[in-house]
């Protein structure tokens, strides 16, 4: 049996609710000036994963539907060495 990937280590067990959060994350860029490639690759599959579930508004924001979704977003920054910032929107109408 393989090791886990981080994705599957990130995702939350928990049931969720069907309501949306938005997920700010930042990285604080120091020595190496970026930001590892691979949290790319993992924030992609997190994304194929959870498919109509989650919708990156800009680079560093997403919305997203369910507790559990916004925590796997947040816990994978966090992962490599970012700060993340879950929101829980009271009125779940989006206007796009």
């Amino acid at each position: 049996m393989g090791r886990k990937s981080i994705v599957d280590k990130v995702l939350v067990k928990e049931a969720g609710d069907g309501g949306y959060y938005i997920v700010v994350y930042d990285f604080e860029v120091g020595g190496s000036g970026r930001i590892p490639t691979r949290f790319y690759k993992n924030l992609s599959r997190l994304e194929e994963k959870f498919g109509d579930r989650i919708y990156r508004v800009q680079k560093s924001v997403y919305i997203c539907r369910g507790k559990n979704v916004a925590m796997a977003v947040s816990e994978l920054v966090r992962h490599y060495g970012g700060k993340a910032f879950v929101f829980r929107l009271v009125d779940d109408r989006i206007v796009t």
